[in-house]
């Protein structure tokens, strides 16, 4: 489900949510996810506050939460996202347009993040398009049953084409949670 909201200054803002995690992204800037996490819980992502409600400008600003960047790391990587998006909704689907990077430093990118819950657990799929990229973060592991302990596992896969993608698991931990890289096993 998404809904347009407020968030911190920003008037345009879209939260999406199921029974288990939310995301907000902003589409006064962007597009940016600024907050994700579990229901009613804290922000799992770093929020910049001397940047929270700000557009327009020429200067790159931080903002916080996730963008979609351009590597290697060149000017272009820090053209400013600071102009709205356009929000398309599509059945469970949420896609998030920015304009194209038409001007210096700019190399005419239209950056898109499109963004899917499942319908019945914690997993929250990001497709981020232009360079093609995905990123997909099922959130919660099974394996750390205590209710203070938090955990992600997040594959980055970034598509070189259509056809193929490279997937590079990266596992994610806090409160003394930890598995064996050697084995996938869950250690306490």
């Amino acid at each position: 489900m998404m809904e347009r909201t407020t968030y911190r200054g920003w008037q345009n803002a879209y939260k999406l949510r199921n029974d288990h995690v939310q995301v907000i992204v902003l589409a006064d800037v962007g597009p940016r996810i600024i907050w994700y996490g579990f229901c009613d819980k804290e922000n799992e992502l770093h929020e910049v506050p001397a940047d929270a409600g700000l557009t327009g400008g020429k200067d790159f600003r931080l903002y916080g939460g996730h963008r979609l960047w351009v590597s290697p790391e060149l000017p272009g990587t820090y053209y400013p996202d600071n102009n709205r998006v356009v929000v398309n909704e599509n059945g469970d689907r949420a896609r998030f347009i920015a304009p194209p990077e038409s001007s210096p430093p700019g190399n005419d990118l239209q950056k898109e993040i499109a963004i899917t819950l499942a319908p019945a657990t914690s997993e929250v799929t990001i497709t981020q398009a232009r360079p093609l990229s995905a990123l997909a973060i099922p959130f919660g592991s099974p394996n750390c049953r205590s209710s203070s302990s938090l955990s992600a596992d997040i594959f980055f896969a970034t598509a070189k084409s259509l056809s193929r993608a490279e997937v590079f698991p990266i596992r994610c931990y806090r409160d003394g949670c930890e598995r064996d890289r050697a084995t996938g096993r869950h250690n306490q």
